[in-house]
């Protein structure tokens, strides 16, 4: 392995440190530019790195600072434009530099690698996107990538036992063909060609779309029982406007006294004495009431006046409900009869591009978003997916979103808090949801997992730190993991010869399986062990 690169880090969150803390692990000498005051600093130096108290956005700071040959400037902050900015005035006073940026858009990340020599960038979404993407779809995938040269096809590896992939009793090679893929992983330790037994741990790497069929021919959504029905109900109840239930109990009430009151005072049958409280309320003073005493034109006077008033206020409420419900729905807030769908609460960068994948594998996808840009709702529906507005935390909404019969739940609010609420929520309305959320706190979207039955969480940090220290060491790296106990990098193979993984030939993606080499013309992605 390689150390001893000369890097300068430019960023003061949790996800610089991350990168520190990598880059230290490997030997790199490391030191942190940022203003104070920097709540990372005391770690930074407890990790063995130095801390520059500066402003990165001014020339004078990188023109005092002195860089050796083939240093790393690494620019990982929050603001895309704030790390595009540094970049080009570390750039501007050190031409060698070598700059390392982080970027969401992945768009903007590919024009900044064509335009900017001597340069890596990092797409944080698509990093992100393509592991919530394929973890919806198969909860035992651990990570994914997207293989631009293969029509942007997403592979992932994934864990779990021989019973679980459905080869159980088959041999490797058997194995291998029932994946479409390639078993990294028996218990441990490196593939042998032997029969898998139920219990068996593997590490395998398949194309995300062919997982997702086994994990659905596993777990079928299986229709919820009538009761929930009955909760739907329960629910309604629990949530009408106080307003309309105590008019429309009052005038409840006002027709069963009426009705007892006539058909007692009058000798009326049931059915007449209805008739004749509906038409002292309807009618509005039809006063032949067979000659009927004082007392009684008295009480039927008053019924006329309760009768106006509370047909009034039923008919203004009945009318604002209609409307109400009318807006909600001209808004996009209306249920959705979908069934085996994905949905999506939030609609950031990072969903957008979890959108775009899950489309792409033909999965039916129900956007949730309180504040849609109306150019985004445009272009969602243009791709066949529905997009709901409201309050994702909310159980109405999850419920006019189907979680019931969805096939899971992906919470992708910039806010712990919200998305662990959306969890939450979706387990309420059905138990075994499956759902995934999204944390920038890793510490406690761990702790969410280990004490909360909230579903899969997956740190932005912790998907992003490790490919932005391989970039640091100049590996044209698309993902990480770990393989019988030690790290490996998916890299794009260029020179040096190195062992085959999988390949784009024709547009498509192939998964080199045990003993396959590629063909002529194949782009070539390889496995090769991490810096640390």
């Amino acid at each position: 392995m390689s150390g001893g690169l000369h890097v300068v880090l430019v960023g003061g969150d949790e996800l610089a440190l991350d990168v520190l803390r990598e880059l230290r692990a490997v030997g790199d000498d490391v030191e942190l530019l940022w203003r104070a005051p920097c709540r990372i600093a005391e770690d930074v130096v407890r990790l063995g790195a130095r801390y520059r108290d500066a402003d990165p956005e001014h020339l004078a700071t990188w023109e005092h600072l002195s860089l050796p040959s083939g240093a790393v400037v690494v620019c990982i902050a929050q603001a895309d434009d704030f790390n595009l900015t540094v970049g080009l005035l570390a750039r501007e006073a050190h031409p060698h530099v070598r700059l390392i940026l982080r970027q969401f858009d992945r768009r903007m990340a590919a024009e900044l690698e064509r335009v900017l020599p001597n340069a890596g960038v990092v797409a944080i979404a698509d990093v992100a996107a393509a592991t919530f993407a394929a973890a919806v779809l198969d909860p035992h995938i651990v990570s994914a990538f997207r293989f631009p040269e293969a029509s942007d096809a997403l592979l992932a590896f994934a864990a779990g036992r021989a019973e679980e992939f459905e080869c159980a009793g088959q041999s490797l090679r058997g194995a291998e063909e029932h994946l479409r893929g390639r078993v990294m992983e028996i218990n441990g330790h490196p593939p042998q060609d032997v029969s898998l037994e139920p219990a068996d741990e593997l590490i395998v790497f398949a194309p995300v779309g062919r997982l997702a069929q086994i994990a659905s021919a596993r777990r079928p959504i299986v229709p919820l029982p009538r009761r929930r029905h009955r909760r739907s109900l329960r629910a309604v109840l629990r949530h009408l406007d106080p307003i309309s239930f105590s008019v429309g109990a009052a005038l409840l009430f006002l027709y069963l006294v009426s009705a007892v009151f006539y058909s007692f005072v009058l000798h009326l049958s049931p059915l007449e004495a209805f008739y004749v409280v509906t038409s002292r309320i309807a009618e509005n003073g039809d006063v032949s009431l067979w000659h009927a005493s004082p007392p009684v034109e008295g009480f039927t006077i008053a019924v006329m006046v309760g009768g106006i008033a509370l047909t009034g206020s039923v008919v203004a409420l009945l009318t604002n409900a209609v409307v109400r419900r009318r807006e909600e729905s001209v808004a996009g807030m209306r249920r959705v009869g979908a069934r085996g769908h994905v949905v999506v609460c939030g609609s950031g960068v990072v969903g957008s591009r979890v959108v775009e994948y899950l489309l792409a594998l033909d999965v039916p996808v129900v956007i949730v978003e309180r504040n849609p840009d109306p150019a985004l709702v445009a272009q969602a529906r243009d791709r066949g997916a529905s997009v709901l507005t409201g309050d994702a935390t909310r159980e109405r909404t999850l419920e006019y979103a189907g979680v019931e019969n969805a096939l899971g739940v992906v919470a992708l609010a910039n806010d712990d808090t919200t998305n662990l609420k959306v969890a939450l929520t979706a387990r309420a309305l059905r138990h075994d949801a499956r759902v995934v959320l999204r944390f920038n706190n890793a510490a406690l979207g761990r702790a969410v997992e280990r004490h909360l039955d909230a579903g899969t969480v997956h740190a932005l940090r912790d998907l992003a730190a490790p490919l932005v220290a391989e970039r640091v060491a100049g590996h044209d790296v698309l993902d990480r993991i770990r393989i019988h106990g030690t790290p490996f990098t998916v890299v794009r193979r260029h020179e040096r010869p190195l062992p085959p993984l999988c390949g784009a030939r024709g547009g498509r993606a192939v998964v080199y399986r045990s003993g396959e080499h590629p063909e002529e013309g194949d782009v070539i992605l390889s496995l090769i062990e991490s810096r640390g």
